[in-house]
């Protein structure tokens, strides 16, 4: 799964890395989002834009008195038959800006987190997909999932899942709105998706949301201990 991630590159960097041509929101430097935030991502309408979308699906079927859970990640291997996520696969992709993510390891009765990069130490980009919601009170709520997939190496030492990474080779075809297929869509997925990553323990400083700075992602040793 994909549960905490950190978004620091200046708006520039992101707006060359990933040929954005509309920037319609204020990045904010973050080494620790977290689900339910609003979070820049890359959508496609006639042009690249740099929008702020809510991470955090929430499911089409749940009690309807009752608060519905937040489903931040979606399952490449169901993605095309979940109720909840079809639509948004098919007609609403999106590209989530990333400098890293965060993975906890199990550690005795403590879990230990581990920060991830794509070599070398760069910017990249979750396959994501977004929708619209029509909240209680008429409010539009636009929220998006990272899709995940199972884990490689060194990931799979920590978890047995990721996120999908994809080489910036295949962003025009995973943002083509006439790109609607399926089985295509994951073809451009498992051609494009990226497995060259580096990872290192971090400080448990980041279990918490309120600490957000550098120290989050710097490496701390022994990992065991704290």
């Amino acid at each position: 799964m994909c549960g905490r991630f950190a978004q620091f590159s200046p708006v520039a960097l992101i707006r060359e890395a990933l040929e954005i041509r509309a920037v319609k929101c204020d990045p904010v430097c973050s080494y620790n989002i977290a689900p339910s935030q609003e979070v820049p991502v890359v959508i496609f309408s006639d042009e690249r834009i740099l929008t702020k979308f809510f991470w955090g699906f929430s499911p089409i079927i749940y009690k309807e008195n009752s608060k519905p859970p937040i489903l931040i990640n979606a399952r490449l291997e169901t993605i095309a038959e979940k109720p909840t996520f079809r639509e948004a696969y098919r007609y609403s992709r999106c590209l989530v800006p990333s400098d890293g993510f965060y993975e906890w390891e199990k550690a005795g009765a403590k879990k230990q987190p581990w920060f991830f990069t794509v070599q070398p130490n760069q910017l990249f980009a979750f396959a994501g997909i977004w929708e619209k919601r029509r909240e209680k009170d008429e409010s539009i709520r636009k929220t998006f999932a990272i899709i995940t997939t199972e884990a490689v190496m060194p990931v799979s030492k920590i978890h047995n899942r990721m996120p999908v990474i994809l080489d910036k080779n295949v962003y025009e075809n995973w943002l083509n709105p006439d790109e609607n297929d399926p089985k295509r869509l994951k073809e451009i997925i498992m051609e494009g998706r990226i497995s060259g990553l580096n990872g290192h323990p971090v400080s448990r400083r980041v279990n918490s949301v309120s600490n957000n700075d550098p120290s989050c992602i710097e490496p701390f040793e022994p990992y065991n201990r704290q």
